[in-house]
């Protein structure tokens, strides 16, 4: 299986809010999950079920349903007249190869369109090889090396499908064993079809070649099909990190709210969990009241809304945002 690599955009909205669980906490966190009022790890322990076997785990599983909640409301607030570019580019190359070897060789491929949030999938490998068997292919986007086993026969152009996705700058392909001779690549001068190295308008990637690890000109083993795409993800997690304390306090008003309605819905009955507690429901309204003004603003606090769609706007010209001024004037006039 070839690897996708991305941004979480859940894990971004849940490194804001942490559990202290011990006396000492080494990990920092905007936000606790005991900020929440009347809760803590022990009265957690105390509302446990099968699929939870302790408050920790409890806990974590409050900090996850409120962040996945919390980015359905984000999704519907950036759709308010902006809307993410799905592909803003792909090409097939159309360059040849030849059973002249090379060994300790390879190929790195580019994205050459500007983008904050652009990603790069590789789809598609036609590898001419000198050897028989089964070799170790790598993928190295300067991040993360990636290792796997792809069967190859010598001199036989061998189309290999996979779905290969990094959010680097670039990624340099081989095979781990350097005896492994790849074919030279030859590509017409002049070619918009990202085989000739250079960016040009049609060209949304740019090829080099690498030997014993140095970049070069000329390419070798594979010849790749790729697309550049646009990562939701990348947008969300660049958001949130910019307004972290707005949306680590809307998580916060989120698991209180997920907390008390809980605690009105347990089948246990003890200190913690207690049938008929009325005040618990007209907390969960509290926490729920708190939640949806911290989406929408109030008189003293800027909401999110406002938040993502001045992110948004400032960065219109990236080219995996679109701004649909249609939406946003039907929005802004009623």
């Amino acid at each position: 299986m070839f690897p996708t690599t991305f941004i979480d955009k859940t894990q971004c909205l849940q490194s804001l809010v942490g559990i202290r669980s011990q006396c000492e906490v080494e990990d920092q966190y905007p936000f606790w999950i005991e900020d929440v009022q009347g809760l803590d790890v022990k009265k957690l322990s105390s509302m446990t079920k099968a699929s939870n076997p302790s408050g920790k785990d409890f806990g974590n599983q409050l900090i996850n349903t409120a962040a996945r909640m919390m980015l359905s409301d984000i999704e519907f607030l950036m759709n308010n007249g902006y809307k993410m570019n799905g592909s803003i580019g792909d090409v097939c190359s159309s360059c040849v190869l030849s059973p002249v070897y090379t060994a300790n060789a390879g190929i790195i491929v580019k994205p050459s369109i500007a983008s904050r949030y652009k990603t790069l999938k590789i789809s598609k490998l036609v590898i001419l090889a000198d050897v028989t068997g089964t070799y170790e292919l790598y993928f190295d986007d300067g991040d993360t090396v990636q290792n796997f086993d792809v069967a190859i026969q010598a001199g036989v152009l061998m189309p290999l499908k996979m779905t290969y996705t990094t959010s680097q700058k670039s990624v340099k392909i081989g095979f781990t064993d350097i005896s492994v001779g790849l074919g030279q690549i030859s590509c017409q001068t002049g070619a918009s079809c990202g085989c000739g190295g250079s960016a040009t308008a049609n060209n949304p990637v740019s090829l080099s070649g690498h030997i014993a690890g140095v970049e070069g000109s000329t390419q070798y083993g594979f010849i790749p099909c790729v697309s550049i795409g646009c990562s939701y993800d990348a947008v969300v997690c660049d958001m949130i990190h910019q307004a972290e304390n707005t949306f680590g306090l809307a998580m916060v008003y989120k698991i209180g709210e997920l907390y008390y309605e809980n605690k009105n819905q347990a089948d246990r009955n003890n200190d913690t969990v207690s049938f008929n507690d009325e005040p618990q429901i007209e907390t969960k309204s509290t926490y729920g009241k708190r939640y949806k003004e911290s989406l929408t603003g109030t008189g003293d606090m800027m909401g999110l809304r406002s938040i993502v769609n001045t992110y948004l706007k400032n960065n219109r010209s990236d080219k995996c945002i679109i701004c649909e001024s249609k939406i946003q004037t039907a929005y802004a006039t009623g």
